[in-house]
């Protein structure tokens, strides 16, 4: 049996399908504003890690000078307990 349609049923089931259309774009634009914001995050979190990692390689820097400085008081210490026995 054929189902006659008028143009204003029709009318309607075309303004519901946009309407349905409507919500799933804004559905995908928050999902795609949740991504870049995400992105951004791990953009900014990237950032901290290169500046604590450069950090990183200071300290090992300040260590072997450190290092340096504590051989060189024993050196000293050395000397003068030698310099105190002639």
């Amino acid at each position: 049996m054929a189902h006659n349609i008028t143009i204003d049923d029709l009318a309607v089931i075309i303004k519901d399908e946009f309407e349905k259309t409507g919500k799933h774009f804004d559905k995908l634009e928050k999902g795609q504003k949740n991504l870049e914001q995400g992105q951004k995050n791990l953009e900014h979190g990237h950032e901290d890690i290169k500046l604590k990692l450069s950090n990183v390689a200071y300290r090992f820097e300040l260590q072997e000078l450190e290092n340096t400085v504590k051989d060189m008081q024993k050196e000293i210490g050395l000397l003068k307990q030698k310099m105190a026995a002639s």
